[in-house]
């Protein structure tokens, strides 16, 4: 794939899901062609003679590819990549769950009904292309969720009266699990709806995305650690324009009652919902001014694991306290945030980390320590002391509020 940009390389992302006889399951490439039986066959068979040998093949590197193989009791995922030599871990993770979302574990493990597996696995396609794409083409993503794993907040000033909302709403429905999401960003939740794990949000997400001309949504998932086995009800009703209300349910209630009770509790808050949309591209309360030198912004508070970021983090226009040449375009600086973070993210946990980088006409300050993972962006002009106290200050205010929410 070529995208013809100077700020992302040329890559080549193939998934394949191979059956103990070494036939593929399921064979995925990114806007290619899937990778050829003859070549199934190879990856399969270095697998399978490393195994007999008492070995265990995980990877293999070359200048800028990497294969990567994954067991799953008697099948085998495999991921190959040209173009890339980073750590792919946690996309063969993220991409392995995603299969699970929609057969759950025992038929994803087992394969008892490979024909029936094949067919639903099809269904997986648009999900797994949202990860892909957000790996080698993410140059229009404003989300950082499938980065971070840690899901992406949208803090308003009604944050109060839509969390209220949102626990009445999960009392009638009798589900633990409630989100109100704002431009797919958590705008208030349920306390078990934040002990679902990053990737299943991302996930969520994801196929909220993939799904996103849908008014209303009642189907079945699997949630790799909560629910991998039996499936739940993925439910939602959108509630504006940008505003849509999910939870995860059993046998009650049903869409209709669902939809009836979401309307008639939210039409009283109709305000704050136009309030939460509006917080958007800037992500925080109007009373969170930021230093107009500040480009981009991305907090990760790693106790919660929450996360809240923008590519545009300013209300009204700006002027800088000194000459600047050049301010990236916002698509821009998202993407380079989301790559930031998968750099700090490699750094080994026991390890505090500061650093600066200039590069692309900016400047960016990276930190990460136990409790947080910060990135800050600012004019190519700016000085080190000056980014380095100003990104602090950023982190500080932004952690404490999403500490508040």
């Amino acid at each position: 794939m070529n995208n013809g940009n100077k700020y992302f390389p040329n890559i080549q992302f193939d998934i394949v899901l191979i059956n103990p006889s070494g036939i593929p399951v399921f064979n995925y490439s990114y806007k290619n062609k899937p990778l050829p039986l003859a070549v199934v066959g190879t990856l399969f068979g270095i697998y399978s003679y490393c195994s007999s040998n008492n070995s265990e093949i995980q990877n293999a590197k070359g200048a800028m590819s990497q294969t990567l193989w994954k067991q799953l009791k008697d099948n085998i995922i495999v991921i190959a990549v040209n173009g890339y030599s980073g750590n792919l871990n946690p996309y063969l993770d993220l991409i392995y769950n995603a299969l699970l979302f929609y057969v759950g574990s025992d038929a994803l493990e087992s394969m008892r009904s490979q024909e029936l597996l094949r067919k639903n696995l099809k269904a997986s396609t648009p999900l797994i292309d949202w990860i892909v794409k957000g790996f080698v083409d993410d140059l229009n993503r404003e989300l950082c969720v499938d980065a971070t794993l840690a899901p992406d907040c949208m803090i308003s000033s009604d944050k109060r009266i839509l969390q209220q909302t949102v626990l009445e709403f999960a009392t009638e429905i009798q589900s633990f699990y409630v989100c109100l999401f704002a431009s797919y960003r958590i705008a208030a939740a349920t306390d078990d709806w934040w002990s679902l794990s990053g990737q299943e949000i991302a996930l969520i997400v994801g196929y909220m995305r993939t799904e996103k001309r849908a008014e209303v949504k009642d189907v079945p998932v699997y949630l790799h650690i909560k629910s991998p086995q039996m499936a739940v009800r993925l439910m939602w009703c959108r509630l504006s324009l940008n505003c849509v209300l999910v939870a995860l349910c059993g046998l009650n209630p049903t869409l209709d009652v669902f939809i009836s009770t979401s309307k008639n509790l939210f039409k009283k808050c109709i305000s704050s919902l136009k309030n939460a949309e509006s917080t958007y591209p800037f992500n925080v309360p109007p009373h969170i001014i930021l230093d107009t030198i500040v480009l981009g912004y991305l907090v990760m508070d790693r106790e919660s694991n929450r996360a809240v970021s923008s590519f545009c983090p300013h209300r009204q226009p700006v002027k800088f306290p000194f000459p600047v040449k050049v301010v990236l375009a916002p698509f821009v600086r998202m993407k380079l945030l989301r790559d930031a973070v998968r750099y700090l993210k490699e750094i080994p946990e026991t390890e505090n980390h500061e650093s600066f980088r200039r590069c692309c006409d900016h400047l960016s300050y990276y930190i990460k320590t136990a409790k947080n993972i910060g990135v800050c962006q600012f004019p190519a002009e700016t000085s080190v002391t000056l980014a380095r106290k100003t990104a602090n200050s950023v982190i500080k205010t932004l952690d404490e509020l999403l500490n508040r929410t």
